[in-house]
């Protein structure tokens, strides 16, 4: 019998510790892994923040003030 296609699959591991089943993007990677798609602000714990956005903040980070986006005032 003929083996069916295998599909491209997501490089990352889960939390479970299987292969993600999710498609790749061209990185390799699904969009809720790629760093390049996810949100990336800071939390309030100290880590990364990983809302799949797209690029660019999240909801709930896009209002909030960013020191290396702000411009310095002297005097």
């Amino acid at each position: 019998m003929d083996q069916p296609a295998r599909r491209p699959r997501c490089r990352a591991i889960t939390r479970k510790g299987f292969r993600c089943p999710i498609g790749p993007r061209p990185s390799g990677l699904c969009h809720v892994h790629d760093p390049a798609v996810q949100c990336g602000a800071a939390t309030r714990r100290g880590g990364r923040c990983g809302v799949a956005t797209g690029g660019g903040p999240c909801r709930t980070h896009r209002h909030e003030h960013h020191p290396d986006q702000a411009t310095l005032e002297l005097g």
